[in-house]
């Protein structure tokens, strides 16, 4: 009733066990090298989040916060300028190769910020129409209102493309001090 092992068997063993090696070596190339290199990753991002505040919480970062704030405060005009915004708008249209076919104010509302003493900031709604003749226009023209030295935030923007224009469709918000 014993059977005697066979050459074949041999070699039907040593094919199973270098077929398991395979299926080993190409898991850890594809599951297990991948997901060490990510928890390395994000082992170094933890302790980069770790370093900053640390830092952050060690150098006092309330100087830090008011710089930024006081280079906030240069952006922001004392008093209401529409005039002004007029001019930068059109500036940039003008070196965009936008046409500007409508500027508007919506409405304005007062926001109190409260940081040791009271301060009113005025938010003025403002809302412009343009076209240009492609959309590289359009962005040149979003890039430059990103870059100007008036401090604005983009509320809404719709941009439509037809084949021979871009039309650009914006309402953003723009501080005075009062």
């Amino acid at each position: 009733m014993r059977k005697q092992w066979a050459k074949k068997h041999t070699i039907l063993l040593i094919a199973v066990i270098g077929s398991c090696f395979i299926i080993y070596g190409i898991s850890y190339w594809n599951i297990i090298k991948p997901l060490n290199t990510e928890l390395d990753r994000l082992e170094q991002e933890v302790s980069m989040f770790e370093t900053q505040y640390n830092r952050l919480t060690s150098t006092g970062g309330e100087d830090t916060l008011t710089g930024e704030l006081e280079e906030v405060a240069t952006l922001v005009p004392m008093q209401k300028s529409p005039d002004n915004i007029l001019v930068v708008l059109r500036q940039l249209a003008e070196s965009s190769d936008i046409n500007l076919t409508y500027i508007g104010e919506l409405g304005n509302q007062n926001e109190t910020e409260d940081d040791g003493e009271r301060e009113n900031l005025q938010s003025h709604d403002y809302t412009l129409d343009a076209s240009a003749g492609d959309l590289a226009a359009i962005n040149t023209f979003l890039g430059e209102i990103q870059q100007s030295e008036r401090f604005m935030i983009i509320d809404t923007m719709y941009i439509s493309q037809t084949e021979d224009a871009v039309d650009l469709s914006v309402t953003f918000r723009a501080f005075s001090a009062s």
